[in-house]
């Protein structure tokens, strides 16, 4: 069934063995041809001869000009990029022009299109391109074609292009060597344009020295001459600044400094002093102004004499104090002694009053006076800083113009060196490569390589064969072998039934046929009755219901043919013609016309009106009768069941010729009254789609087929494709014996 079929096209090595074997003269016939268009094709090609040569680069590390720090070895990444410039320069057109001047291949045939003799496919090629041209010209879809302003130089050019079709430059990234070849239709003249090329590279090499050596040494005389102008300038420049500035300078520990900057130090260091005077001052008055009789603040900073004199004081009012306070303790505050204790107490803190003002006057004028002397530095000294400043703008000027006279003796002494060693170099020029093999004429040509086309072309042939094959595989979708039946359906194949010329009539042909026992034909169908009987043990008669996936497959010569064997066999047998679009049974059997299956379904006849027997075979038939009135309309369940109800009482086998399942469904109405649905495919035409779209629409109606029938199978050709566990190429050999 189908739910048990494996609808995958895989193929397994047996069947592929198979397929290529049924193919093989097929195979063997592309193969051939395809050996015998590339034998012809490969001795239509021009035999090519390549000459090689080998030119090595004497690569060296390279010096920047006037940069010392750069002599030392550029590394590899340097070389690369200067053989990959030898390279494109040896495949430039402006070296390969040389080249085709020199050896005057404007006249030689083989690059100079316009000299070799036109065969005629060419002429009448090159006749309808023209006329084509002149064609749309006339009408305005193209310009009219321009003449070349020089014929010369077009065909320079054309040849030139030919030319370097030949050149093949390459250096393998390892070495300095560069492989140079040209291919020509001459073997002598391939190395004569090899060499040649070499030749006028290291030529070329040597003359592009030469003259940039040349250009450079003018450019360096003229660049000198210059260069003592700018000089000898510069070095006025710096004299005539410093008579004008009237820059002075002063040894000052080996070092000349202007006098200025020596006068700032000088007064910067008295300043300093000056600012620690007056700060000094200005401590004392500060501690000064803190004196009290009391004894607050001191006087230790105030000077000598004046401490002296403060103490004094202050140890008298101390000791005046100290008196009046033991008196206190005999005398009362009105006695005498304690009144004249207080009248110096009094005059001693007057003193000490006074003496404090007088401190504090002089300390008051010692800070003016410090500030003062302090005023007077910063004036002279921000004076000195103004005259420095502009001395030190001049002194900036100066150093310039003496950095520039510098600058210009160092450029002057580096290009004398570089004019004196350019000098030296103008004669003696040679190239950056040499020739080590030079090009010796090729005794083989390089194309074409019989060898490797040889093989390409066994190959393609193989390949294109092989592709043959699956493009016809691929557009057979016809059924040949049993197993891929049983595999795609899920149903066996009951049997094959070989195909037979007609030359009398289909009815004659299979009478004939089955006449002979020992018949391939009789034996298939033979085959197909016994899976049947096998299948379905007697016990009432067996309803066979035979159909197609399409018409013309087999199927009423199937149901003839069954309905022989088993009469034959001594079976009671009815065989009912059950298509009416397209009825053919009767014919096998020589029905006569008259009323059939469509009146027994409309009620118009009885059953036993409509049967015929056919005393050759022994089976009875029922026509499908009617007057082309068929259609399902007719198919009425009820009158059918009634019909074969009938039937079984007298027969053993009902066959029933049922129209093609693919294209219309009568059968799938008659499928449910049989025993056995046998469904027949035409082997090798009917495309696998259109079976399983029958097998679908027969599992739709939950209808389940006892198998597949291949029927018009060609023996011959079935016995090429060697499928695996098929017989069938035995029995005509068998039937025979």
């Amino acid at each position: 069934m189908l739910d048990n079929a494996d609808g995958s096209d895989k193929l397994h090595i047996g069947q592929i063995v198979s397929i290529l074997w049924r193919r093989k003269f097929f195979i063997v016939f592309a193969i051939l041809g395809t050996l015998a268009l590339s034998a012809l094709t490969i001795r239509s090609f021009t035999p090519l001869y390549t000459a090689d040569a080998l030119l090595v680069l004497t690569v060296l590390p390279q010096v920047r000009p006037f940069d010392a720090d750069h002599e030392k070895d550029p590394g590899p990444g340097r070389d690369e990029h200067t053989i990959r410039t030898q390279v494109e320069i040896l495949r430039s057109p402006a070296l390969a022009l040389q080249v085709v001047r020199a050896l005057g291949l404007t006249a030689d045939p083989e690059f100079n299109a316009s000299l070799r003799p036109r065969s005629l496919p060419n002429q009448l090629w090159s006749a309808s391109l023209e006329w084509l041209s002149d064609w749309a010209t006339q009408r305005g879809l193209l310009d009219a074609p321009r003449a070349p302003r020089n014929p010369a130089a077009a065909i320079e050019q054309r040849v030139l292009l030919s030319f370097l079709k030949g050149v093949f430059i390459e250096n393998d990234g390892k070495s300095y060597v560069i492989h140079m070849a040209f291919r020509s239709q001459d073997a002598g003249k391939s190395a004569t344009i090899v060499n040649e090329l070499a030749q006028l590279y290291l030529q070329n090499q040597v003359q592009a020295k030469y003259e940039a050596a040349a250009s450079a040494a003018d450019w360096l005389r003229t660049k000198l001459a210059e260069l003592r102008q700018k000089q000898l300038a510069a070095e006025r420049a710096v004299q005539q600044f410093r008579e004008q500035s009237n820059l002075t300078q002063v040894n000052n520990g080996g070092a000349d400094s202007p006098l200025v900057s020596i006068e700032i130090v000088n007064l910067s260091r008295d300043l300093t002093e000056a600012r620690a005077a007056r700060a000094k001052a200005e401590s004392e008055f500060h501690d000064a102004q803190a004196i009290s009789i009391s004894g607050g603040g001191s006087v230790s900073s105030s000077g000598s004499q004046l401490s002296d004199i403060m103490r004094e004081l202050r140890s008298k009012l101390n000791t005046l104090e100290q008196r009046r306070a033991a008196l206190l303790s005999t005398y009362g505050p009105k006695h005498p002694t304690i009144l004249e204790i207080d009248a110096d107490l009094a005059q001693t803190r007057a003193d000490i009053e006074f003496e404090v003002s007088r401190i504090r006057a002089a300390l008051s004028a010692q800070v003016r006076i410090e500030k003062n002397r302090e005023d007077a530095i910063q004036a002279s000294l921000a004076a000195l800083e103004n005259a420095y400043q502009q001395n030190n703008r001049a002194t900036i000027e100066l150093s310039q113009l003496e950095n520039d006279a510098s600058a210009a003796r160092t450029v002057l002494q580096t290009f004398l060196q570089q004019s004196l060693k350019t000098s030296a170099q103008i004669e003696v020029q040679q190239p950056d490569a040499r020739l080590v093999a030079p090009a010796e004429p090729p005794q083989f040509p390089s194309f074409p390589n019989n060898r490797v086309l040889g093989g390409i072309s066994v190959i393609a042939a193989l390949v294109l064969a092989l592709i043959a094959v699956i493009v016809a595989e691929s557009l057979d979708k016809g059924l040949r072998d049993t197993d891929e039946v049983e595999r795609l359906f899920g149903v066996p194949v009951l049997g094959m039934i070989p195909l037979f010329r007609v030359k009398r009539g289909i009815a004659k042909a299979v009478s004939d046929a089955l006449d002979n026992s020992r018949s391939v034909f009789t034996e298939s169908v033979r085959a197909v009755g016994t899976v049947m009987q096998a299948t379905y043990p007697r016990r009432n008669a067996h309803v066979v219901l035979v159909t197609s996936a399409l018409p013309g497959e087999g199927k009423t010569t199937l149901a003839a043919s069954l309905a022989r064997i088993f009469a034959n066999a001594g079976k009671r047998v009815l065989a009912i013609d059950c298509d009416l679009r397209s009825p053919s049974l009767g014919t096998h059997f020589d029905a006569a016309p008259g009323p059939g299956l469509a009146e027994v379904l409309d009620g118009s006849a009885a059953p036993a009106d409509t049967l015929h027997f056919d005393p050759a075979s022994g089976v009875r038939v029922i026509s499908a009768g009617g007057d082309g009135r068929a259609g399902v309309d007719f198919l009425r369940p009820t009158n059918l069941n009634l019909l074969l109800q009938w039937a079984r009482r007298d027969h053993d086998v009902i066959i029933l010729d049922c129209p093609p399942v693919g294209v219309v469904n009568d059968a799938l109405l008659l499928a449910k009254m049989a025993n056995a649905i046998v469904l027949t495919v035409q082997w090798g035409a009917t495309p696998r789609a259109i079976v399983r779209a029958a097998m679908r629409k027969l599992h739709n109606a939950n209808v389940h087929p006892l198998g597949i029938v291949l029927t018009k199978v060609n023996l011959t050709r079935h016995a090429r494709y060697k499928f695996e566990h098929d017989t069938y190429g035995y029995l005509k050999s068998y039937a025979q014996d």
